[in-house]
């Protein structure tokens, strides 16, 4: 986030990540609702109730102002989750659920 432009209901956490002021939501996150799933504001408001419309629209306003970026950590994330459940080992419930299911 520049240092010279403040944006109203977003802060930067200890780490340094833009987050809706007073909550601990990431404005990724809220972005995230928005671009993967194709969410309104109102759609995320319903899924955050703890949130305020004006605050869901303050995370997308900075999406939009920083959105090179955003999509760029987006994507980072995506691809660090697709590299994590190729590496993992599926829990053997899950495995056994899995095969009952197929019959």
């Amino acid at each position: 986030m520049s240092e010279a432009m403040t944006y109203s209901y977003i802060t930067l956490n200890p780490h340094r990540v833009p987050c809706i002021d007073g909550t601990r939501h990431r404005v990724i996150d809220i972005v995230a609702d928005h671009v993967a799933h194709g969410y309104s504001a109102a759609q995320i408001v319903e899924q955050y109730p703890d949130l305020t419309p004006t605050q869901v629209d303050a995370a997308l306003t900075y999406y939009y102002h920083h959105q090179a970026e955003l999509d760029a950590a987006l994507m980072a994330s995506y691809t660090q989750a697709e590299h994590s459940r190729h590496d993992h080992t599926p829990h053997p419930k899950l495995v056994t659920a899995r095969a009952r299911q197929a019959g």
